[in-house]
């Protein structure tokens, strides 16, 4: 697992520590690899304090079940945040504000329904819903263009999930 600081040095963002437990096939690890991204994300939330970085920890540790304290976390953290633009509803989405389609038709911007349909579908995961998981995170390769990295994770995750 990359340390912050080389992770920012190297350019990534904290969905790419969510996602660093990938194997070669693109399918995310075991929770032991969540565990460690969701240490590395704890920092980055204190060292970033933007939307994205609390939605990577939220999700880091939602998935090694501590879900309510991840949203209880979240909550506590998305109180921090100086502006409600996006990525803000899909922070109001997981905290139980905002439905699905509410995040969708908060989306202004092609990426921004992509990130959408890529988080609901996290969501879905976090909740054990496959096959909704499924379809939003086939609606995220559909919106996505493939150069973007949420186009590549949402790729890893139908690896994931699919037998």
């Amino acid at each position: 697992m990359e340390e912050i600081g080389q992770a920012s040095h190297l350019g990534l963002s904290c969905i790419d520590l969510l996602h660093s437990a990938c194997d070669d096939q693109g399918a995310l690890g075991a929770s032991h690899a969540y565990a460690g991204a969701s240490s590395d994300l704890a920092r980055s939330v204190r060292l970033d304090e933007g939307a994205y970085a609390m939605l990577s920890r939220y999700l880091a540790r939602s998935r090694v079940g501590e879900a309510e304290a991840a949203e209880t976390e979240l909550a506590t953290n998305a109180s921090s945040l100086k502006t409600k633009e996006w990525p803000f509803p899909v922070v109001e989405f997981h905290l139980g504000t905002r439905s699905p389609a509410a995040t969708l038709d908060a989306t202004s911007k092609p990426v921004e329904r992509c990130e959408a349909q890529y988080f609901i579908g996290e969501w879905q995961l976090v909740k054990g819903h496959a096959a909704d998981a499924e379809a939003a995170l086939d609606s995220a390769l559909g919106t996505c263009p493939k150069y973007l990295r949420m186009h590549t994770y949402a790729l890893a995750e139908l690896k994931r999930i699919k037998p």
